[in-house]
């Protein structure tokens, strides 16, 4: 009589992950793509906080690039953009902001369709030049 109730119920498990795999996959790559963008702001901002150093003690915009550029080398370096602004003539007490915008690519087409592909990220740093 067990054997027989078992017999029906055999298909249970497949329509079962049927229906719930794709909520599983796209919660997978939910997390995957949530892990780009936040790693990819936290270069950003670290890059932006090197930039502000090198212009703080001294350094010119291309060095202020270049220290952008290498804090941020993991990035797409065609994507990146950094603009320095100085306070007044960028004197001594003044204040030297950098900002850098980036803008991520999403590999999930579905996570795109709700937060627009690319995501526009923008960190900005701002120090007293010394």
């Amino acid at each position: 009589m067990r054997l027989k109730k078992m017999k029906n119920k055999k298909g249970q498990s497949i329509v079962e992950l049927a229906l719930l795999l794709p909520v599983i996959l796209m919660l997978l790559l939910g997390i995957v793509e949530f892990g780009r963008v936040y790693g990819a702001y936290m270069v950003i901002t670290n890059a932006s906080r090197q930039g502000a150093r090198v212009g703080a003690v001294g350094g010119d915009d291309v060095a202020i690039g270049d220290a952008v550029k290498d804090s941020a080398n993991t990035l797409d370096q065609g994507a990146l953009l950094w603009i320095p602004t100085r306070s007044g003539e960028g004197g001594v007490g003044e204040t030297i902001t950098v900002t850098v915008t980036y803008d991520i690519q999403l590999y999930a087409p579905f996570i795109g369709s709700f937060t627009g592909n690319p995501i526009h990220m923008e960190a900005a740093t701002s120090m007293r030049i010394e």
